[in-house]
């Protein structure tokens, strides 16, 4: 078995009580673990904060990591969030030693889909007895003066905006109240409906390195091959690299069509593996880091950059 031969010892399952899926959650992962033979190698870790991407939270889940064990992360990006923050800030032989799995019970769920080729919902004890070991680069972000970690992806423009608009409260509910339709599907129409809105050719300005000023729609920088659910697919990962895909305005309908064609028939975009880059974007644009919105309310330097620990996740084989 695959936590035999990594030396897996304990499972520490990870939720936010506070989440709009916690029954699912609890039934579909909790429940399990505790009916397994892990139940007395388990233990259950819930966030103290339900607004997540928090140092209390990351403090929190730090504190319950020992070497040699899968952390369960029963939730979506966000809660991924705290749980890689938090084990990148233990020592070597704790972080080395861990492995994170991604049962996804987000709204999103784009990095758990991601992790696993573009699949949905993966069953946790099929990855941990038959899965695969990835290992992944944390994405090294400042904006202004705040530093932040992005565990798979951050977006600047358009999906931002798309993303909010899924994750507005009342489209939360609708997907509670409304559990047969299935969430691409759901996705798809709220994502059509910005599209079809007033921001049609969303854009933002920003300045280069080299003083240039340019415009863009997007730019996504991502260290998985596959990126928003499967909508961006990338070469394998480059270690120590980000992919950088950036999609200008003037060809802005063109490229998002180009994009969901690539990916159905051929596998998708191919973007530039880069080691850092940074940038100046204008005041309002907004931006989404696995799962967290800001809205700039100024001009705000961006960089982005690798850093050089590197996590292990479960992923399905």
């Amino acid at each position: 078995m695959l936590v035999d031969n990594l030396g897996i010892e304990r499972l520490l399952v990870v939720v936010n009580p506070h989440s709009t899926n916690f029954d699912r959650v609890q039934s579909e992962v909790i429940d399990r673990v505790i009916a397994s033979d892990w139940a007395r190698r388990s233990e259950i870790v819930e966030t103290v904060n339900p607004t997540l991407l928090g140092k209390d939270n990351i403090q929190h889940i730090a504190e319950s990591l020992v070497p040699n064990q899968a952390i369960i992360i029963a939730g979506g990006d966000g809660l991924v969030n705290d749980v890689g923050n938090s084990v990148d800030s233990v020592e070597d032989g704790i972080r080395d030693s861990s492995y994170c799995l991604v049962r996804p019970h987000g709204c999103g769920n784009d990095t758990a889909r991601s992790l696993n080729g573009g699949k949905g919902k993966v069953d946790i004890f099929d990855v941990l007895a038959t899965g695969d070991v990835r290992e992944i680069d944390l994405i090294d972000v400042e904006i202004g003066n705040t530093k932040k970690v992005a565990v798979s992806y951050m977006g600047i423009g358009w999906t931002a905006l798309g993303s909010e608009a899924i994750n507005r409260p009342e489209k939360r509910q609708q997907k509670m109240n409304h559990r047969r339709i299935s969430h691409k599907v759901f996705d798809g129409i709220t994502l059509s409906g910005v599209l079809a809105g007033e921001r049609f050719r969303p854009s933002f300005k920003y300045f280069e390195n080299d003083g240039g000023v340019r415009e863009a729609s997007e730019i996504l920088f991502s260290n998985l091959p596959s990126m928003a659910g499967g909508a961006i697919t990338v070469e394998k990962s480059t270690p120590g690299h980000v992919v950088c895909i950036e999609i200008e305005p003037d060809n802005f309908l063109t490229e998002i069509m180009k994009r969901l064609a690539l990916q159905k028939f051929t596998g998708g975009m191919k973007g530039a593996h880069i080691t850092g880059r940074s940038i100046v974007v204008d005041a309002g644009t907004m931006i989404h880091l696995d799962g967290e919105f800001q809205r700039l309310e100024e001009p705000t330097p961006i960089s982005v950059g690798v850093k050089p620990n590197r996590l292990n996740f479960l992923v399905k084989a």
